[in-house]
């Protein structure tokens, strides 16, 4: 999430395509902006890819899929997917020095960049408001919760939370969105422009807008809930254990509450990582909205986006390795699966060796 700032929108739009050429050719980026494109973001690829295909394998799995959390899950690692497939483009572009502007219709790639990176951010972290309202029910309301907490509902929610978010960030694809200053970090997209009225939006009511629906919102829910069933657990640990009798079933709600917990350690990690990934830059942003009036040292300006967007890029890497760091039940699982992919390949090789055997032994019987 970065924008530019009007009075470089001003500055662009009054001058001519060579003229722009021209400007691009002095602005020097500093290497360490590059480097961070280039080794940082091979890193979040490296984490990330790596990370979210063994999540999705993982909460793929029976005992975690048929939970509602679970499925939610799933979803986050497919979203938090997307924002790093986009994210090659930044990579390629300010990482390896691909020159994309004149190649290709910078003004599109523009729409199409920021609206995937925006409606996957906001949408990550609004399923974890999801997930987090899915664990406070199932503290709050135990007896409702088989009803309420369905993977059907959870699916439900997650689906209208998407259109919701892709109808917030429908205006980035308007002709108004664009091409600023291509090729340059964090200043390379934004109000084109064209529209005065949408370029004091863009630059003061979207970046408003941006750090609630993106940040501040989700926390603030997140926090209350969290801070919510923290009591509620406490309440139940005062609760006499010499008051539960053997009876049936009891062994089975005794399952089901671990698996309770440890959902709950998976959510608390999670909204760990996001805060601490995406505070900073929620803070940068609410700074500079009220602060940067020009652009007359580029050079920090570019240093401190691109260190915090590439730290807001790990929120999307690594929550992989800490499920497995937080959580018992998800190591077990993910052991499991290995286990399993073990199997199948040893007998995939054994299969094999027959198959040569055989080939080996007929040439050698038929003489």
């Amino acid at each position: 999430m970065s924008n530019t700032t009007p009075s470089a929108v001003t500055e662009t739009t009054t001058t001519t395509i060579s003229s722009l050429d021209l400007y691009l050719s002095l602005i020097q980026i500093p290497a360490i902006t590059t480097q961070f494109y280039l080794w940082g973001y091979l890193i979040t690829f490296l984490l990330g890819f790596t990370g979210n295909t063994l999540s999705l394998l993982t909460f793929s799995r029976s005992t975690l899929r048929n939970i509602s959390t679970g499925c939610l899950f799933i979803i986050l690692a497919i979203s938090d997917t997307l924002y790093l497939f986009i994210s090659i483009i930044d990579f390629a572009e300010f990482g390896l020095k691909v020159r994309l502007y004149h190649r290709i219709d910078y003004d599109q790639l523009c729409r199409f960049r920021m609206f995937t990176i925006c409606v996957s951010q906001v949408y990550s972290a609004w399923l974890l408001v999801i997930i987090t309202s899915d664990r406070w029910i199932r503290t709050r309301f135990p007896f409702k919760s088989n009803s309420i907490c369905t993977r059907k509902n959870a699916l439900l929610f997650a689906s209208i939370i998407l259109i919701a978010v892709i109808g917030l960030h429908s205006h980035i694809l308007l002709p108004f969105f664009g091409m600023v200053l291509p090729g340059i970090p964090s200043l390379a997209c934004g109000a084109n422009g064209n529209n005065a009225e949408y370029v004091t939006f863009y630059y003061y009511q979207w970046t408003i807008i941006q750090i609630i629906t993106t940040s501040l919102g989700p926390a603030v829910l997140m926090i209350i809930m969290v801070m919510d069933i923290s009591i509620k657990i406490r309440a139940q640990k005062k609760l006499v254990a010499s008051h539960l009798e053997p009876i049936s079933g009891y062994r089975s709600a005794r399952s089901d509450k671990r698996i309770h917990n440890q959902m709950i350690l998976l959510m608390l990690s999670t909204i760990g990582i996001f805060f601490i990934t995406t505070l900073p830059i929620t803070i940068d942003d609410l700074v500079a909205v009220h602060t940067i009036t020009d652009l007359s040292d580029l050079s920090q300006l570019f240093i401190i986006r691109t260190i915090l967007n590439w730290l807001q890029s790990l929120n999307c890497a690594v929550n992989f390795y800490v499920y497995c760091l937080t959580s018992t039940l998800f190591r077990k699982e993910f052991t499991q699966l290995v286990g399993i992919i073990r199997g199948r390949r040893e007998l995939s090789l054994q299969a094999q060796t027959h198959m040569r055997t055989i080939h080996v032994t007929q040439p050698q019987q038929q003489h």
